[in-house]
Order: structure tokens, then C-alpha cells, then sequence
């Protein structure tokens, strides 16, 4: 009987160390893919993040293109004019900047990311174009601030922001229910489907 316990024992040595063998690869194999995935998320969160800025951002800058669109009904004079198209050069510029960065995360970024930055930069820079030619208006022209030319710039302008707005909001709920349905399947224990 002592002869017959050594195989068995030797054998069971080595079906062990083989499943430790194993288990450890798996382990590890599981730690560079999770660390693997970290890293490409985060570039994904940056672009969430700059989303939800540029989120208020649009917000602010539809507000002031609508408040500068109605001036256009009024008799305002042409400083009024002069400081909320600053105002909105600031929104603009300051939302540039978010833009930057989002094509500069672009190739890092989900697929559904990519599509909204590709949607996002016409918008701006038809704003911007827009903007520019109604401050170069308003220098060469400060008391003609009805003519249709301005007055088309301003009403383009106003219809392109709160479009931009809408975009931008809609990205940004698209954003956090995904986020929401990918917590919810980690709760339950669900792949993602």
C-alpha cells in the first residue's frame, strides 16, 4: 500500500502546483487587463468631464447670444452691443479652449465621444465666424445696428448657440446614463450588453 500512496501523492503535488501555476496567470492576466483598461479610460473621463464644462459653457453663451438677439428690437446703443459681444467672445473662447482639448483626446476617446466632438467643432466654429464678422460689423458700423446684415449675424448666431446648447446637453445626459447603466450591471453582476 505505501508504494501506491507516493504516485498518487507526487500526482497530486503536481495537478496542485499546476492549478496554482494557473490561477496566478489568470490573476495576472486579469490585473494588466484591468490596468490596461484604466488607462484608456481615462482619457474617456477627461472627455466627460470637459463635456460637462463646456456643457455650462453652451448654456452661458446661448443665454447672451439670445439676450444680444434681442437687442436688435430695442433702441440699445452700440456699447450695449459691444459688451455682451465681448461676453460671448469670452464663452466662445473659453469653450475654444475645452475644444482643443477634445481633439487633442480624440483618438483616446470612446466611439459615441468621438462622433459628439466631430458634432461639437462645426458649431463652433461657425459661432465664432459668426461673432467675429458682427464685432468687425459694429467697429466699422456702431450706428447701424439694424441693418439686416447685423441683424441676420446675431439671429444666426442665437439659433446656432442654443442648437450648441441642446448638442451639448444631450451629450452630456447620454454620458451619464451610460455611466448609470454600466454601475447598474456592476451591481448585479451583469456583462455589460
Amino acid at each position: 500500500m505505501l508504494f501506491n500512496l507516493y504516485p498518487k501523492s507526487r500526482h497530486l503535488a503536481r495537478t496542485t502546483l499546476l492549478a496554482v501555476a494557473l490561477v496566478a496567470g489568470l490573476m495576472l492576466t486579469a490585473r494588466a487587463v484591468c490596468a490596461q483598461d484604466a488607462t484608456a479610460q481615462a482619457p474617456q473621463k477627461e472627455v466627460s468631464q470637459l463635456l460637462e464644462q463646456s456643457k455650462a459653457a453652451a448654456v452661458q453663451l446661448e443665454h447672451d447670444a439670445l439676450v444680444l438677439e434681442s437687442f436688435t428690437r430695442g433702441n440699445l446703443s452700440w456699447r450695449s452691443h459691444a459688451e455682451q459681444l465681448t461676453k460671448i467672445k469670452e464663452h466662445i473662447n473659453t469653450m475654444g479652449a475645452d475644444v482643443k482639448r477634445l481633439q487633442d483626446l480624440r483618438p483616446a476617446a470612446a466611439p459615441w465621444q468621438q462622433q459628439a466632438i466631430d458634432r461639437i467643432v462645426p458649431f463652433m466654429v461657425e459661432i465664432a465666424s459668426l461673432t467675429e464678422s458682427a464685432i468687425e460689423h459694429l467697429n466699422a458700423n456702431p450706428n447701424k445696428l439694424h441693418t439686416p446684415e447685423y441683424t441676420e449675424y446675431l439671429k444666426d448666431k442665437a439659433e446656432l448657440a442654443t442648437e450648441l446648447s441642446v448638442l451639448i446637453s444631450d451629450v452630456v445626459k447620454y454620458d451619464r446614463a451610460k455611466t448609470k447603466l454600466a454601475e447598474l450591471e456592476k451591481s448585479l453582476g451583469l456583462a455589460g450588453s
